[in-house]
């Protein structure tokens, strides 16, 4: 499962206009998915510190980052039962915008937290998906 962060400076007002630093949480059930990997947008400097259970991640680019950006992208590995779902909860906690430093928090208007299921795998060759390999699979 990938999980991808964004941010939208495309409606925002000069000189607002580009997101310059921002710090983050995602807290996640471990004993559901496992933390695999997480890499930060390559236009940010920053850091990622992962415990079981919690990502805490910052970044910042003098110059900004307008449009949409993308902050970060985690991957996860299910080790939960089928059936068993865990949030992922994203909390921000400094968002600035370049030049003014204006606080963007105020801005966040979309969920931030993201419902993640472990399904069964289908089996290999399995194209309909009925569970079976067999003729049907064409």
């Amino acid at each position: 499962e990938e999980y991808s962060l964004f941010y939208d400076m495309r409606d925002a007002l000069s000189p607002s206009y580009s997101l310059v630093s921002f710090t983050g949480t995602l807290l996640y059930d471990p004993s559901v998915v496992e933390y695999v990997s997480a890499t930060l947008n390559p236009a940010f400097v920053g850091q990622i510190n992962q415990s079981p259970g919690q990502i805490i991640f910052n970044g910042a680019n003098a110059n900004g980052s307008g449009g949409l950006v993308e902050i970060l992208e985690v991957t996860f590995n299910g080790v939960g039962n089928v059936g068993d779902t865990t949030l992922l909860n994203l909390d921000y906690s400094a968002m600035a915008a370049v030049g003014t430093f204006e606080n963007l928090l105020p801005c966040l208007n979309a969920p931030l937290d993201k419902l993640v299921e472990i399904v069964p795998g289908c089996r290999l060759g399995d194209v309909n998906g009925d569970g079976l390999c067999n003729s049907t699979d064409i």
